[in-house]
């Protein structure tokens, strides 16, 4: 018997070449180079990916400068518990090893009966966020995820007293979490349940969550990422103020300015920002322009169904 199959379309079967043209639809490529696939280049036209600086942007604070305040290092930054943030959009958090660290100021009394506070969040995802009272105690604590979420350490430390700076530092080594407060361990180390590395997280929100809640009220300086573990002995300088840890932070904003709207970031680390859609430069130069046009137009029209 002769069977005769309708001819159908296998992205999966494409070759190299044909795959870099046959992009449309998104995510389910219909094995013919049409309208749909200049439709979405037209969306990404002259796109480009860069490499770009940290600098955070300050978000619903006033307009009178007002929010720059004498901090414990230079100045700070006076958060007013109700819509301000800070947010770094291009800024990751490493995921092989980290420390956070920075510098708090509540301006009222914190205790168990106080509403939570976030101290960072992420704009991609929510962990690891760095939390005051989410279990319910009076803690600062530390949310991983290493192939799903776990909790993390909790500080001893259960009340915060208003007008009083407290350094904050949470470490991961690739294993083990611990928290800090003012250069002392000050709770149990917490091992991952699951090997691994963190998740990836980038666009770090201080001074709230990723929704905009639970706002933090006081003062923040000097806020850093270190992509490794600081020792008990680096977090106690940079508590004690008594000089910098051997290696650099990542990331550092010690939000010394005086006006606007731009928290810089001091280190000047240089961050990879790729296309949104990579696969749309069919030339492959990291910008979407003419010359993924004419590539395009080499094989506008071609259609590659299986069987052939």
């Amino acid at each position: 018997a002769i069977r005769l199959y309708t001819p159908r379309c296998f992205a999966a079967r494409h070759s190299e070449e044909f795959a870099k043209v046959d992009f449309a639809p998104l995510g389910a490529p219909d094995c013919v180079v049409n309208y749909k696939e200049l439709d979405v280049m037209a969306d990404d036209w002259l796109l480009y990916d860069y490499n770009a600086l940290g600098d955070a942007v300050l978000m619903n604070f006033p307009n009178d400068n007002s929010q720059w305040a004498g901090g414990t290092l230079g100045n700070a930054l006076d958060f007013d518990g109700d819509d301000d943030y800070v947010i770094a959009e291009n800024v990751y958090i490493p995921t092989s090893a980290f420390t956070i660290s920075l510098w708090i100021n509540p301006d009222s009394d914190m205790d168990s009966n106080s509403p939570r506070d976030d101290l960072l969040y992420w704009q991609s995802r929510s962990r690891p966020h760095l939390t005051f009272n989410k279990a319910g105690n009076g803690e600062i604590g530390l949310w991983p995820s290493i192939d799903g979420d776990f909790d993390g350490p909790l500080t001893n430390t259960v009340s915060w007293t208003a007008g009083t700076w407290y350094h904050i530092a949470a470490t991961f080594d690739g294993t083990d979490f611990a928290i800090y407060v003012d250069g002392l361990l000050d709770g149990p180390i917490i091992t991952s349940p699951r090997a691994g590395t963190h998740e990836d997280a980038s666009g770090p929100r201080i001074g709230t969550d990723n929704g905009n809640n639970n706002n933090f009220d006081g003062q923040i300086d000097d806020f850093r990422i270190y992509d490794y573990a600081l020792s008990a002995g680096d977090v106690a300088i940079l508590a004690n103020k008594t000089g910098e840890p051997a290696t650099g932070p990542l990331f550092w904003y010690k939000f010394d300015e005086t006006a606007g709207d731009i928290a810089k970031e001091s280190v000047e680390t240089e961050i990879y920002v790729p296309l949104p859609r990579p696969l749309v430069d069919t030339s492959g130069d990291g910008t979407i322009n003419f010359k993924d046009y004419a590539e395009l137009m080499d094989s506008w029209l071609l259609e590659i169904k299986y069987p052939r």
